[in-house]
């Protein structure tokens, strides 16, 4: 049903829908439209329909939180990238914007990455979340990985295509 909505509403709006991502006929009761797993289907169908994802940065490092909106706000698929250099300023950011996902470094003052992902998993749960952290000490990675987040990113070995690609996979429902 999904799919012939997102058909019908793309045909509706002029775009002209590659057969590689939906296929089958509206027309044939029998045959239900389906979609080809191209790249993340969610991430690939609202990508055609020109949604823009609005991402948060939370890092107590104000060049790396800088650096790594300025590599993400590249991506077509982003049109917003928030940025905070503490939980307090990404809890006040979430609260007055949609945002679609964000990534938080596990280590910062007063409260830390680790107790960020918990609070915005318990109230704000739409919020896909990425860990990052500098530091491949086994404390911060397993605490990290015991927030269960979809994303996992090594800041220090993290390039552009790197992290794009880790926010791609998790906007898509995967993990990275």
């Amino acid at each position: 049903m999904l799919i012939l909505f997102l058909h019908t509403y793309l045909v509706s709006r002029g775009v002209k829908v590659p057969p590689r991502v939906i296929s089958g006929s509206i027309t044939d009761r029998n045959k239900i439209p389906t979609v080809t797993p191209i790249f993340g289907v969610v991430f690939k169908i609202i990508s055609i329909v020109g949604m823009k994802y609005r991402v948060l940065v939370v890092d107590d490092f104000v060049s790396v939180c800088d650096g790594l909106a300025a590599m993400i706000e590249k991506s077509e698929q982003i049109g917003k990238v928030f940025t905070a250099y503490h939980a307090a300023k990404a809890l006040d950011i979430v609260k007055k914007e949609k945002i679609h996902a964000a990534l938080i470094d596990a280590r910062m003052p007063t409260v830390n990455g680790i107790a960020l992902i918990r609070i915005l998993q318990k109230e704000y749960s739409a919020i896909k979340l990425i860990g990052m952290t500098s530091f491949d000490d086994d404390d911060t990675v397993v605490a990290l990985l015991r927030t269960g987040v979809p994303g996992f990113l090594l800041k220090r070995s993290a390039n552009t295509k790197e992290v794009n690609h880790c926010l791609q996979e998790v906007l898509a429902g995967n993990t990275f």
